[in-house]
């Protein structure tokens, strides 16, 4: 199964928010725990369904550190891509 995550706001929380500013400017200073729930709370299934959070601790708990990279670099790619489809593109000619 390949590892894949789904943005949706309303499932974003404020600890969210946290864990991912802590991943981009502190990484040092995230617990793998925060890390492996915030990545739990996002990861869906290959028919893009959200995955309990004990089968998603399951897959994660199992992942190397090249793998935890990619996985965050996946849930960046997906709350990135999400987030710029929510913006209108700026047809002001400026």
């Amino acid at each position: 199964m390949e590892i894949r995550f789904r943005y949706d706001p309303e499932r974003m929380t404020l600890g969210d928010h946290i864990t991912l500013e802590m991943v981009q400017d502190e990484p040092q200073a995230i617990k793998s725990s925060q890390l492996r729930d915030l990545l739990a709370h996002h990861m869906t299934n290959d028919a893009g369904e959200w995955i309990e959070k004990k089968a998603a601790y399951k897959i994660l708990n199992d992942l190397t550190d090249p793998q935890i990279e990619s996985a965050i670099t996946k849930l960046n790619m997906a709350i990135t891509g999400a987030r710029a489809a929510l913006i209108p593109p700026d047809n002001s000619g400026a």
